[in-house]
C-alpha cells in the first residue's frame, strides 16, 4: 500500500510539475488572453487559471512544512502581494464583475 501511494504521489508530481510549464508557456506567450480561455459548464465558466490552481492546490498542503523555510522579506512580499488580491477581489465582487474571480486567482 504505501508503495503504490509513493508511486502516485511521484506521478502527481511529475504531471504538477508538467502541467505548471504549459501554464507558464501559455501565460507567457499569450499573456492575459491565456487566462481569459474557459470551460463552459452547465452551472459556470471555468477558466484555465482555475483549473491550474485546483491541480495544484494538493501540492500546497503537502509541502507546507517547507514554506516556514522561505526567508522572510519573500514571505512578506507574497502576503502582501496576497492582502491586495483580497481587497482587489472584494472590490470586484461588489461591482458585480463577471471576470472577478478569474482575476483574483492570477494573485493566487
Amino acid at each position: 500500500m504505501v508503495d503504490a501511494k509513493k508511486h502516485f504521489l511521484s506521478y502527481y508530481l511529475k504531471l504538477a510539475e508538467y502541467s505548471f510549464y504549459i501554464f507558464l508557456f501559455g501565460t507567457l506567450s499569450f499573456g492575459r488572453t491565456f487566462s481569459t480561455f474557459y470551460i463552459d459548464t452547465p452551472f459556470f465558466s471555468l477558466f484555465v487559471t482555475e483549473i491550474f490552481l485546483a491541480f495544484n492546490m494538493p501540492l500546497l498542503f503537502y509541502k507546507r512544512k517547507s514554506l516556514s523555510g522561505l526567508p522572510r522579506l519573500f514571505l512578506t512580499a507574497v502576503l502582501s502581494f496576497f492582502v491586495f488580491g483580497l481587497i482587489y477581489l472584494t472590490v470586484a465582487l461588489s461591482e458585480n464583475s463577471v471576470f472577478a474571480l478569474r482575476d483574483a486567482v492570477i494573485f493566487v
